[in-house]
C-alpha cells in the first residue's frame, strides 16, 4: 500500500520528512511527559494516529497529505507559541519553554521544506495522472518503481 521512495527525495523533501517525523515524535514526548498527568485516553491515541498517518502519506508523497500536512503544521506551530509564552510568562519555567521552542522549530523547518518550489514539483511530478485524471493507476506505476 505504501511506496517510501526516499532514493528519489529531492534534498529538500528529505530534510520536510526528516523535521516532519522529528517535530511528531518531540510533540508526543512533551504531550505524554508534561501536558497529560494521566493514562492516554481515545483522544490522545487518535492524536497519535493523526501525527503517524500524516508522516507515513507525506513520506509516501501523497500529493494532498503536503498541504494537509503544512495546515496541521501552522496549528500546531500556533499552540506551542502559546504553550512557549504561557511557559516563560506564567510558569516561568525555562526549561520547558526551551524544549517547545524546539517543537516550534522542527515544525517550522518541515513546512519551510514542504513549501519550497523543489519538493511541491516533486509532489507534482511523483504523481502525476494521466489523461482521464485517474491517479490509481499513477500509483501503482510508482509502486512498481
Amino acid at each position: 500500500m505504501f511506496h517510501f521512495p526516499i532514493a528519489e527525495y529531492p534534498p529538500a523533501t528529505k530534510k520536510a520528512v526528516l523535521f516532519l517525523c522529528l517535530g511528531w515524535i518531540f510533540h508526543f514526548f512533551h504531550y505524554f511527559k508534561f501536558l497529560l498527568n494521566a493514562e492516554p485516553a481515545r483522544q490522545e491515541v487518535l492524536q497519535i494516529a493523526v501525527g503517524v498517518g500524516i508522516c507515513m502519506f507525506v513520506a509516501g508523497v501523497k500529493k494532498w497529505a503536503r498541504m494537509l500536512c503544512i495546515f496541521f503544521n501552522f496549528a500546531i506551530i500556533g499552540l506551542y507559541l502559546m504553550i512557549t509564552y504561557v511557559y516563560i510568562v506564567g510558569a516561568e519555567n525555562k526549561d520547558l519553554a526551551v524544549y517547545s521552542t524546539i517543537v516550534v522549530a522542527l515544525f517550522a523547518l518541515a513546512t519551510f521544506y514542504l513549501m519550497q518550489k523543489e519538493t511541491g514539483q516533486f509532489f507534482m511530478d511523483y504523481n502525476k495522472t494521466d489523461q482521464d485524471g485517474d491517479e490509481s493507476d499513477a500509483d501503482a506505476a510508482n509502486e512498481s518503481k
